[in-house]
């Protein structure tokens, strides 16, 4: 799916099987956006203030940032790729069964 923004407050999107989301602008997700195998999102800006994750591979692209609130959750079955120019973590839970790693947009992997 391909939009300029996705304001998501309070609902659910959820696949059986790969979702991709290439936004323009922003992800504002407060609610649940599921994978039943991989989740792949490009945006401008990243907000998790609910459910990113997948049972396969979740990769999440952003050139400003990805933010996540409290009791938030960010989690994958497989590895997992967060890709931006900050993670701002506020007591939210980031979860992957797999390899995870963040790495900035210049391409330098940092190991979690």
């Amino acid at each position: 799916m391909g939009a300029s923004d996705l304001n998501q407050n309070g609902g659910r999107i959820a696949s059986g099987g790969d979702t991709e989301l290439n936004l323009r602008g922003t992800l504002d997700n407060l609610g649940r956006l599921i994978a039943s195998q991989n989740l792949y999102v490009s945006a401008g800006q990243i907000n998790n203030r609910g459910t990113l994750g997948a049972l396969g591979q979740l990769q999440l692209r952003s050139s400003n940032g990805i933010t996540t609130s409290a009791d938030t959750l960010i989690y994958s079955g497989g590895d997992m790729l967060l890709r931006g120019n900050g993670l701002a973590n506020s007591y939210g839970d980031i979860y992957s069964a797999g390899n995870l790693s963040f790495a900035a947009l210049d391409g330098a992997a940092r190991p979690c």
